[in-house]
This record gives C-alpha cells, structure tokens and sequence, in this order.
C-alpha cells in the first residue's frame, strides 16, 4: 500500500478536528462524527487487502465524511474541502437543493460506488435523496437526452414568436399540427380549435391523454377613450401589475395589426404626481398606440374596434447557461416537451404499450381547454403544464414538478405515486409540491365528466403569468419523466 494513505489518516484524524474547525467554524458534534470516520478510515488502513480496493474504500469513506462534515445544513460554502484540508483529501464534490446536500454517487467508480453502499450507508439517511434516485449500481441505462432537449428548446422558442392570447389561437394551433405531423404522427384540428395527436400504442382500451395548451394570457379591445387611446379587459389571469410598459400588437378583425405600449394613463413620472401611488388595474391603464391618433374618430379610421385582441410581447431570452426566460412559457414550453417526447419515440421507432394520445388545448386560461375531444378507450388523462416554484414549494426551475394537489383538489394518488416512481427510475430530478393557486386542462377534462385517472407534472416555471422564468434542465427532467412513465 503506498504510504501516502497513511498519512492522509494519520492527518485526518490528528490535524483535521483544528484545521476544520478553523476553516469551517464546525461543532463538537460534527468533530465527533468525523473522528468516527477517521478510525475506519484507519481501520481500512490495517486491513490485509489489495492496493485497489484500500484505495476504493477510502475514496468511498471520504465521501461519506465529505457528506456528513461539509454538506450538513444550509451554507452552500461548506459544501467542499479546500485549503489545507484539500490538498490531502481528494473530496468529492455535492449537489444540493437548498436545504440539503448529497455526495455525487455519480463521480465514483463501479467499485467505489458499491463500497460505499456496502460499508457506509447502513442506518444512514443518504441513501436517497428525494428527487433524485439513487441506488447501489450506476444507472447506465439513463438516456442522454441533449439532442431532444435542444429540439425542445429550439420548438419552444418558435411556438414563443407566434402570438396565441385565448381566442386569438388558430396560427399557433395549425404550427402544432404541422410540428407533429413532421413528425410522422397523425393530428387532427378539433371544432373547438385545438389539435388531437395519436401518437400510436398497443392497448387501445387503457389509453393515455397528454395535455397541454397553447393559448397564452393577453387582452381585449373593451373601450376606444375620447384620446385616442384604447382601455383593455384582460384575457386569462394577465396582471396589469406586470404588463405595465410592455409593448403590444392591436389585431383587428379585418384592417391589420397596430404595434404600441401598455402604459399607465398619464404615464410620465415629471407630469404625474400620483404616479407612485397609483394602484395599476386595467382602468387605471391604457394602450397607447403607435399611430397619429388624438380621438376616437381617429382610432376608428384605423379599422381597431371593441373586441379586437391585443398581443403581449413575449420577450423571448434564451442565456447561455441554459436560462429559459419569456412570457408565455405558461404553457408553450410544455408543448415544445411533448413535441420532444413525440420526437423520441419517432426516432427510436417505438410503439408503446399502451395508447398515447395528446390534445394541445388552447382555452386553458379561461377554463375549458380540455373539455372535450377525449380520444376513445382512454382511461388516464395528465396535464403536461408550467410547475410553480415560489416561496413555501420545492421545486426550481431545473426540476420537473409533480403536483400532488391544486385550487381543484388532490390529483389520483395511483397516477401521483406512479409518477414517482418513474422519476425515480427514471433518473427524472423531481419534486413533490402543491399548488395553492392553480387549476389544469386535466381537471376541466374531469368536470366535463370523463371517467379518467388523473395527474399534473411541468418544468418548474419561476414569476408565473408574468415575464417567466424556467432552465433547460426543467425541461430535459420533464421529458425523462414522461418517457418513465408513458413508455
């Protein structure tokens, strides 16, 4: 054995209890637990055994160490060995979600790996983190998904540059139909304007239902004003609160469409003296239009009118550490992963066991999207739509959200508990959370009176219904989740 592992425990466990709690501030505690690990690291060190398996053994003990010294609590700056300490202990870097932190299995060795399940992890509460499923072997088996997601991320940014504000729908829904139909897939435009997608399967009599929807928030012409300017009515949950100073497009029902700005009245802050303590509404803001107009005589002269639809300005960002930033992502970015999901089982040439059908809806926001047009012989339906990431919830924009209960109830706890465990298998990062304030395409589905199982997962989607934040990874952990489980 090379005498360098004996130093490395002999420092471990004579010079480490000062050097860490030096650097690290640490307690008498967490000393303790690690002078435990230094005397198997010690005991490791007096065994008969080969070069390869002492070296796979400590590496492994260190790890376990590494997790129960640095990673314990919320400091993100204890989640290494550095300093002194680093140059003596080859520590393996963590992975954490806030709250708690978990070697990364990952960067072991097959030995290594079962090493460490074997000798450390007995009685200890790292086995598994939630949302991440780990076991004693490495999961070979999980897919590499970067094509899919870039072909994700690519649709989705598309689908963005459509405007589709809840009945305003028909551009966007006819780019979906001819998306999957590239595809090789069958699709079909409903009455109601949305697109049914067979996406082919064996067991025709328990068939599954893939939601989502591409009608988006936006507003209304409801009031030409005496000064030329437009007063709106929201369509869907659109908050003047956020929509304040974004620029806009007025279609008209047959004269084209007019570009302005969604502004508070009286908007300029050296003539308005109450414009702090405004409280911003859609009668308190106005659209003022990009046009030579002072009247209504003049605004009527462009062909604009009561009822016509006014479009938000997306605002598309895509950051180059993966950030996926833009309005409407609620829930353009859900249809963008189905289309991905289609893409997969196409390429791989895949007919899944059961039947799969999707239904991108587009009046979701007002209620009624998923209504109607379930494909016969189904008996499941999920809702692929935005997961909320806020304060009091656990997911973040890097993780798929299953949603266990929302403002409609609790979601069929058969499907909620099926979803995670192909998360789990599947290797999908996921969280559990419930939505306060929130209503899906599924349970519409369900008060029209589908006799249907039920459930919800989404990208997790950070300031939802304004300017929207989600990753790339939120995404790509969506699509491995519903790969897990539809396939």
């Amino acid at each position: 054995m090379r005498s360098g592992v004996k130093s490395i425990a002999f420092v471990i466990s004579l010079r480490a209890p000062h050097l860490l709690k030096q650097t690290f501030g640490l307690t008498q505690t967490t000393v303790a637990i690690r002078n435990e690990f230094a005397e198997r690291i010690q005991a490791l060190v007096a065994k008969d055994a080969t070069r390869k398996k002492h070296s796979a053994s400590l590496r492994a003990a260190f790890a376990h160490l590494h997790s129960q010294i640095c990673c314990r609590g919320n400091n993100s700056k204890n989640c290494c060995f550095f300093g002194p300490v680093a140059q003596l202990v080859r520590a393996l870097p963590c992975h954490g979600r806030g709250h708690r932190f978990e070697p990364d299995l990952g960067r072991l060795r097959d030995s290594e790996r079962n090493l460490f399940f074997s000798q450390y992890s007995k009685g200890n509460s790292i086995i598994e983190r939630k949302g991440t499923a780990m076991s004693g072997k490495k999961n070979s088996s999980k897919t590499d998904l970067k094509k899919y997601t870039d072909f994700i991320v690519d649709k989705t940014v598309e689908l963005l540059g459509i405007d589709s504000p809840t009945g305003y729908t028909q551009e966007a829904a006819e780019w979906v139909k001819q998306e999957f139909e590239n595809l090789g897939f069958k699709a079909k435009m409903t009455n109601k304007g949305g697109v049914i997608i067979d996406l082919t399967g064996k067991d025709k009599k328990n068939g599954l239902l893939i939601e989502a929807h591409t009608d988006t928030l936006g507003g209304m012409v409801a009031a030409i004003k005496d000064n030329g300017r437009l007063q709106l009515t929201n369509l869907g949950g659109m908050n003047a609160n956020n929509a304040e100073t974004e620029n806009v497009r007025v279609v008209t029902k047959a004269d084209g469409i007019y570009e302005g700005t969604f502004q508070l009245n009286n908007a300029s802050v050296h003539v308005n003296g109450d414009y702090n303590d405004t409280k911003r509404s859609w009668e308190t803001c106005e659209v003022v239009l990009d046009e030579d107009v002072n009247s209504k005589k003049d605004i009527k002269k462009l062909g604009i009118s009561v009822g016509d639809i006014v479009c938000f300005e997306p605002n598309v960002r895509v950051t180059k550490n993966g950030y996926i930033k833009s309005r409407f992502l609620d829930d353009k970015l859900s249809v963008g992963i189905i289309l991905g999901f289609a893409k997969y089982i196409s390429d791989n040439k895949i007919t899944p066991k059961r039947a799969l059908y999707v239904h991108i809806t587009v009046f979701e926001e007002v209620g009624h999207g998923g209504c109607a047009s379930v494909p016969e012989g189904c008996t499941e339906a999920l809702s692929v739509d935005m997961g909320c990431v806020g304060e009091g919830l656990n997911c973040t924009e890097k993780q798929v959200s299953i949603c266990a209960k929302d403002s409609g109830g609790p979601y069929s706890y058969p499907v909620v508990s099926g979803l995670v465990e192909a998360a789990k298998k599947s290797g999908a990062d996921y969280e559990i959370d419930i939505y306060p304030h929130y209503g899906s395409d599924v349970e519409a589905t369900l008060e029209a009176g589908s006799d249907l199982r039920h459930g919800l997962i989404g990208p997790g989607v950070y300031a939802s219904h304004g300017y929207e934040r989600s990753h790339r990874d939120g995404a790509e952990n969506t699509l491995r989740l519903l790969i897990g489980y539809a396939l």
